[in-house]
């Protein structure tokens, strides 16, 4: 038996998806963000960010993160450890067309997108630190 109930987040509602043993969590033009099946433990997995300039993401328990953009900001990530990896949803709100940059410590960047400030666009920031680097993507769904 599979039930269907919708949730709101800060202005974002959200899919979640109870069946025997699984929970299943998705975010409309992400999708599946978090799966938990029955005997597993996890952190939850995207923490609600307060906007700020900067924003300033601690990872050191929590490493997915949402936020929705409301002006201009730069986005950092601190406390990330060796090996660590998660993801950032960047949403700008209906005004947009803000300067949204990415700090110093993202210094590899696979593919070709950038953070798109369009109103309602999210931005979806992938990243994992290795060594001294913190490579990432930016996906926009």
């Amino acid at each position: 038996m599979s039930k269907e109930i919708q949730v709101t987040v800060v202005q974002q509602t959200i899919g979640v998806s109870i069946v025997p043993q699984t929970i299943e969590v998705t975010l409309p033009g992400v999708g599946i963000i978090h799966t938990h099946r029955e005997g597993q433990i996890e952190a939850e997995p995207f923490v609600v960010a307060v906007f700020a300039n900067p924003l300033n993401i601690s990872c050191s328990q929590y490493k997915c993160w949402y936020c929705m953009i409301t002006g201009n900001t730069t986005v950092n990530l601190i406390n990330v450890a060796n090996g660590e990896d998660g993801m950032l949803v960047l949403e700008i709100d209906g005004t947009g067309a803000y300067f949204v940059t990415l700090g110093t410590m993202f210094t590899t960047k696979l593919g070709v997108n950038n953070i798109n400030t369009f109103p309602g666009k999210k931005n979806v920031v992938s990243w994992k630190k290795c060594f001294d680097e913190v490579i990432y993507t930016i996906s926009i769904p």
